[in-house]
């Protein structure tokens, strides 16, 4: 993906879209007319459609120069970056079990180079398990906040 969005087809796309944003706005919504359906169809069997829904609804609300952004952080931003810091946190790499847009395999990577970290899958859940699961996301970082209030806990005790 990332060299996708590092091409140069992928810059005059970008640059065209800060120029006329309007116009890339209904190109958006028109495709998106025809396109939701379609994904609506193939993944008919999602547990949660009407959060589908909703996610679709956000993508549409989402500004062009936002994508954009969000684009060009994409291929500049590297997780491992926060390896060094990571390794002297406990911490859970929290994803939805029925994610169709990030891999679990990603997660796993973080996990491999995270030593002290929990992989937590919630079942059912998609993408946006933040929003799809707030009262999951809680627990796991209630148990985050727990676990640190004991060690740190067991730290002054010594």
């Amino acid at each position: 993906v990332t060299r996708v969005l590092q091409s140069s087809i992928a810059e005059t796309f970008y640059s065209a879209i800060d120029r006329v944003p309007q116009k890339f706005n209904r190109l958006r919504f028109a495709v998106a007319q025809i396109a939701a359906p379609t994904i609506a169809a193939v993944v008919a069997g999602f547990p949660k459609m009407e959060r589908l829904q909703f996610h679709t609804a956000m993508l549409l609300d989402t500004p062009l120069p936002s994508f954009v952004g969000y684009f060009d952080e994409l291929t500049d931003h590297s997780e491992f970056e926060a390896q060094e810091r990571l390794q002297k946190l406990q911490g859970q790499v929290v994803i939805g079990s029925m994610d169709i847009i990030t891999p679990k395999s990603q997660s796993e990577a973080i996990c491999e180079k995270w030593n002290n970290c929990e992989l937590k899958v919630i079942d059912g859940s998609g993408h946006m398990v933040i929003l799809e699961e707030p009262e999951q996301i809680s627990e796991a970082l209630d148990e985050i906040i727990s676990a640190a209030a004991i060690s740190n806990h067991q730290d002054l005790s010594a």
